[in-house]
């Protein structure tokens, strides 16, 4: 038997508005997403696509709907950013909607969007920064062969709040 994933990476698409929004209007999710306003509106779901759009033309941002093989359904979104105009700055984020958390899908979809960002964007290093106590999220990074690197551990603002962030590398060599 073949073991095929549960689910498959393409780009983000102006008709994924509706579904963006039915998940990001869960604050479980957007307490963990540093650059997601809560509470998330429908009309923040077609700036954040409308963005997404304008920077991948530039070639700072790529955003990709994680999809149920099966269904065909948005499960939730991946992306890499290039900081600072440095390709060698590439932070990775994603999140899962909360109704397919513990399935592994997050932890596949990193494993694809890694694949992309090094055969098809050509990147070499990738970080990622998880808010302190999302120990699935950690388990996810840990799981695609991220390193924790304590020492570049970082205080974020979000909102009026200051969060304590971890950090993770990754060689994509």
């Amino acid at each position: 038997m073949i073991n095929q994933p549960q689910i498959f990476l393409r780009p983000v698409q102006q008709n994924d508005a509706e579904v963006i929004y039915h998940h990001l209007k869960n604050p479980n999710i957007t307490k963990m997403l540093l650059r997601i306003p809560t509470p998330f509106t429908m009309n923040d779901a077609y700036d954040f696509l409308n963005r997404v759009e304008a920077e991948t033309k530039k070639e700072t941002d790529w955003v990709w709907a994680i999809v149920s093989r099966e269904t065909n359904q948005l499960l939730g979104l991946c992306g890499a950013h290039i900081r600072e105009g440095n390709r060698e700055l590439v932070e990775l984020g994603y999140w899962v909607g909360e109704e397919h958390w513990g399935k592994g899908i997050a932890t596949e979809a990193i494993r694809q969007q890694l694949a992309l960002m090094k055969t098809q964007l050509h990147f070499t290093k990738v970080f990622a920064t998880v808010f302190e106590g999302n120990n699935a999220s950690k388990g996810v990074l840990l799981k695609n062969g991220f390193e924790y690197m304590p020492s570049k551990n970082k205080w974020l603002d979000k909102g009026n709040e200051k969060i304590y962030a971890l950090c993770f590398e990754k060689m994509l060599t």
